[in-house]
């Protein structure tokens, strides 16, 4: 069973269009609507909470109503929804780029505090002003900085999500990162994490014109072997190399 009007579009192998709910019309007035009682089509899947307000951010300027008030007022089901199934719907939605205004709904009407998403600390202007991308992991760390997340959040989310180590630890990364200097942070967490930090950084409208060090890790010029000349006890070479390193 087909949930939205727009998803009961059908074309057969002579480019013919059957539209049996009037989900052509839906599509050009930016209409995300549920086909008969949306209550039965939740109940029939509660996902179908997140996918509503997944399509809504399809659309750059999507006029929220009662109905999207009636739908986020029965959110609470989705605690019975399993993680990896929340974590695909939210990042999708994340991946969007119009999808500011839906978070802000969302937000307001208690629907993010369902998923695990807390963002008490950011307004809704903050939220509007980043520019976002089109990958949800920048996009996610980029709002979550913006509202002061800490690493027992982030370590929760990723909990309530099930989130893979590599997205756990990124997250963690482009979310409680406080130096701005950029060839310590190829340094000290690769190229690749340099450039995933400077494109969030773009997102939060703080580089736009900074450009990308194309080099590969840097290494640190001195091992403990450089050491052993010294009168330092080779108990203790790795704690003074590791201070050399933080100088």
């Amino acid at each position: 069973r087909r949930d939205f009007t727009m998803n009961a579009l059908y074309l057969d192998l002579n480019g013919k269009v059957y539209d049996y709910h009037h989900g052509l019309k839906d599509l050009k007035q930016e209409k995300v609507v549920f086909i008969g009682d949306y209550r039965n089509r939740i109940l029939e899947d509660y996902l179908r909470i997140l996918r509503y307000f997944r399509f809504c951010s399809s659309f750059s300027n999507y006029s929220f109503d009662y109905h999207s008030q009636n739908i986020s007022d029965m959110s609470y089901l989705l605690k019975h929804i399993s993680k990896e199934r929340i974590r695909s719907e939210m990042f999708k939605l994340l991946a969007n780029p119009f999808c500011p205004s839906t978070l802000i709904f969302m937000k307001n009407h208690d629907v993010l505090k369902h998923v695990g998403l807390s963002l008490e600390k950011i307004e809704e202007e903050e939220i509007v002003s980043l520019a976002l991308s089109e990958n949800y992991i920048i996009n996610l760390a980029a709002i979550l900085r913006k509202a002061q997340w800490q690493e027992e959040q982030i370590s929760s989310l990723a909990k309530q999500w099930n989130l893979s180590k590599k997205e756990r630890e990124t997250l963690k990364f482009l979310i409680t990162l406080q130096t701005a200097n950029d060839r310590e942070i190829i340094y000290r967490y690769d190229l690749e994490n340099y450039q995933l930090y400077v494109k969030m950084q773009r997102v939060l409208g703080l580089s736009d014109n900074k450009a990308q060090i194309k080099e590969e890790k840097m290494i640190f010029p001195l091992s403990g072997h450089d050491l052993l000349s010294l009168p330092i006890k080779k108990t203790k070479i790795g704690i003074k190399l590791k201070e050399m390193e933080d100088f």
